[in-house]
């Protein structure tokens, strides 16, 4: 590719999938591409820019939602299209990507971001095996980088001012079955708190649905609480932890790309295939004797991170 090409990284999972194609965005920049331009959820608008795009295109808007349709381009599309010399499509679908080649994108490198039954290392290994052999080679893939100046995190560190550390919690999960027990994270939170971190609990919409209100309150017990932040906020937020603790699951992602010490529990899911990628990340699982860890695991690990910043915070 030119010095001067555009790109179109056309994106529709969730969130952890998208923090992780961030990744792909940043490789591309460092092969030289010239402009990156993202079409995915609205949602994900911020963490894009964060992350390496030069600008973002939300797949819900005009014109943009017509281009999952199967009748012929709008012309106000194929004006839109046009600027891109090439689309890296990870929505994997033949009749998308031939729709792309339809609007007057001259290049298409299509892959289906869902992992293989044989695929034994990392996602984004086989994302960058595929864009290869498709014709598109990157520089190696790198952990995703999301950036939060040092003034964000500064403002938003007077949450816990006068405590030593702040640890934050996200005991949900876009599934279910990848949540560690919630009383294991109240027991975790509870332990730290008795020695004086501040413990900020993180939920969401879909936990807000899915949990009694009984639930929430063991939550509230154990520290304080954040409900419904957009991403930006959420990423902003996390930031200005010392430590992270959660699932298997985007906000995970999220915590791993600001570099927030990150501490991910897993029980069912694969971490060779899907853990948080940064230089920061201690993975606790438990896969050959049992589900899931136990709660001294995760705090031996959270400590071990606690430990380090007060050392690093002390020189």
């Amino acid at each position: 590719m030119s010095a001067d090409s555009s790109a179109l990284i056309i994106h529709g999972g969730t969130l952890g999938d998208f923090v992780l194609t961030l990744s792909i965005v940043q490789a591309m920049k460092g092969a030289g591409f010239a402009r990156l331009e993202v079409l995915a959820r609205g949602a994900h608008r911020s963490l894009a820019l964060r992350g390496g795009a030069d600008a973002f295109r939300d797949v819900d808007a005009h014109p943009w939602h017509s281009i999952f349709s199967s009748s012929p381009v709008s012309e106000e599309l194929k004006a839109e299209l046009d600027q891109f010399d090439i689309a890296v499509d990870l929505l994997g679908g033949e009749p998308f990507s031939r729709q792309l080649h339809n609007a007057g994108i001259r290049r298409v490198f299509s892959i289906d971001p869902r992992p293989r039954p044989e695929t034994r290392t990392h996602i984004t290994e086989q994302w960058a095996g595929d864009l290869a052999a498709s014709g598109l080679k990157l520089p190696a893939l790198v952990a995703p980088r999301i950036e939060v100046s040092a003034g964000e995190r500064k403002k938003k560190r007077t949450l816990a001012e006068g405590c030593p550390q702040i640890i934050f919690i996200h005991p949900g999960s876009g599934s279910a079955a990848k949540c560690w027990p919630l009383e294991n994270f109240v027991q975790a939170a509870r332990a730290l708190s008795d020695q004086d971190h501040r413990v900020i609990f993180c939920i969401g919409e879909a936990e807000c649905e899915r949990w009694p209100a009984e639930a929430i309150d063991r939550l509230l017990g154990s520290g304080a609480l954040l409900r419904d932040l957009s991403l930006e906020q959420l990423a902003i937020s996390i930031a200005t932890a010392d430590l992270y603790i959660g699932n298997d699951s985007g906000v995970t992602h999220l915590a791993a790309a600001v570099g927030t010490p990150t501490v991910a529990v897993f029980g069912p899911t694969s971490p060779a295939l899907w853990r948080p990628l940064g230089r920061r990340v201690e993975i606790v699982s438990n896969l050959e004797s049992g589900p899931w860890p136990g709660v001294e695991c995760v705090l031996s690990s959270a400590r071990a991170f606690l430990k380090f910043t007060d050392t690093i915070q002390a020189s």
